[in-house]
């Protein structure tokens, strides 16, 4: 019978673990050695088995954008689940196999950071408070010669009359400046005794503003004088006396020292000075008889006239700082010198007078300022005392602004500069 009931159990335990259990264990209440036939499983693997491990990891990477002042920074997130799955035994006593399969989630997320190169943006416009100008623009100076001292040296002033400096201290005297194109400079002739029309003699030499370093040029002829500085600096054109007595005009070359002749034949041709363009130069000459005023080309070619005025004398010219105008001093041989103008190219057709008011008064040698509203001139109101005046253009009141004993003369305004 009990081997009967132990059949009967087992045969249950295969078909239904847990009923045959339930039988074994209420067997073994009866028969306790059954117990020890059959003890309970130390284990049993019933459960379902979860494991989902996840690994976070955060990239960084720089990536170049299509401008080349950009950085993009892209921060990359990238979460791993691994979800396994489970093979089980019908038997509690067997190990599980597990099979684990991965999946990757990533998540990418980007940032732009802005890395841009500073780039050249235009200066704001700033307005300046106004402010005084000194007469003429510029530097407000003017140079010219003076015998206040005995022979004529070069000196300098401020056109309200203050700061008055003296250049050059040359033994044997100094005159006729011309001004370098920046204002630096001096070109004066020396020796220099009087205000003449010709010097014998006489050469060129460069000073510094300040009276420092006088150099001498190389020049030609007998005697140098009436130098005119070129606009671009680069050249000085003067007059060179023959040993004829005859002047001629030539163009000194500042780098190089050489000079070429720029007169045509044996004409008498000198007071050159240029256009503010440096295109053109004009000068006086007396190959039409009467001194009249011509102009050319600064290689010498093209030389044609200017002034048509008859018997009259038409001197020392000028250009205005627009190149349109050209200035000089006209009058009857022996008679009181005026300053006249003509439109350029028009020439004598078109002559006007600067100071078109009744009076006698020499006018003589002119300088212009920068801005072109102010004439600087020599004139004698008080008799032998010549004096350096000055005129607003269109203005009838003549301002001295020297009042020494003897002559003052050659008044050249100094540039705006650079």
């Amino acid at each position: 019978m009990l081997f009967l009931l132990l059949v009967g159990g087992a045969t249950l335990y295969w078909l239904n673990p847990a009923l045959g259990r339930e039988a074994l264990d209420s067997l073994a209440q009866v028969y306790p050695p059954l117990a020890a036939a059959f003890p309970p499983p130390s284990s049993t693997a019933t459960e379902m088995v979860s494991l989902t491990p996840e690994n976070t990891a955060t990239l960084s990477a720089t990536v170049p954008s299509a401008l080349p002042t950009e950085t993009m920074v892209a921060t990359i997130t990238a979460t791993s689940s691994q979800e396994p799955s489970m093979t089980l035994s019908p038997f509690a006593t067997q190990t599980p196999t597990i099979t684990f399969t991965d999946t990757a989630t990533v998540t990418l997320t980007s940032t732009l950071t802005a890395t841009r190169t500073p780039r050249k943006t235009a200066a704001p416009t700033v307005t300046l408070p106004p402010t005084a100008t000194p007469y003429g623009g510029g530097y407000g100076q003017i140079a010219f010669a003076s015998d206040r001292t005995g022979v004529p040296q070069i000196w300098v002033m401020n056109v309200d009359g203050s700061g008055l400096v003296q250049v050059t201290d040359v033994q044997l005297g100094a005159c006729q400046p011309d001004w370098a194109p920046d204002g630096s400079q001096l070109v004066f002739v020396s020796p220099c005794r009087e205000n003449q029309e010709l010097y014998p003699g006489a050469g060129l030499f460069v000073i510094n503003a300040d009276g420092t370093d006088i150099q001498p040029l190389p020049v030609v002829g007998v005697g140098a004088f009436d130098p005119a500085w070129s606009p671009d600096g680069n050249k000085v054109v003067y007059s060179a006396l023959r040993e004829d007595g005859r002047p001629q005009l030539y163009l000194l070359d500042m780098t190089s020292g050489e000079s070429t002749l720029l007169s045509l034949g044996d004409f008498w041709d000198a007071q050159a000075e240029w256009s503010p363009d440096g295109k053109k130069i004009v000068f006086v000459t007396t190959r039409n008889g009467p001194y009249q005023i011509w102009h050319m080309n600064p290689d010498g070619s093209e030389q044609m006239r200017f002034s048509a005025s008859g018997g009259l004398w038409d001197q020392y010219p000028v250009w205005s700082p627009d190149g349109q105008t050209i200035y000089f001093t006209q009058r009857e041989q022996g008679g009181i010198p005026r300053l006249m103008g003509a439109r350029y190219p028009d020439g004598g057709a078109a002559e006007f007078r600067l100071y078109p008011y009744p009076g006698t008064i020499p006018m003589r040698e002119l300088g212009i300022s920068p801005d072109g509203q102010w004439l600087a001139f020599e004139s004698w109101k008080a008799g032998e005392q010549h004096d350096i005046y000055l005129l607003r253009a269109g203005a009838q009141e003549i301002t001295p602004l020297t009042d020494a004993s003897g002559w003052e003369f050659d008044v050249d305004w100094r540039p705006a500069g650079p």
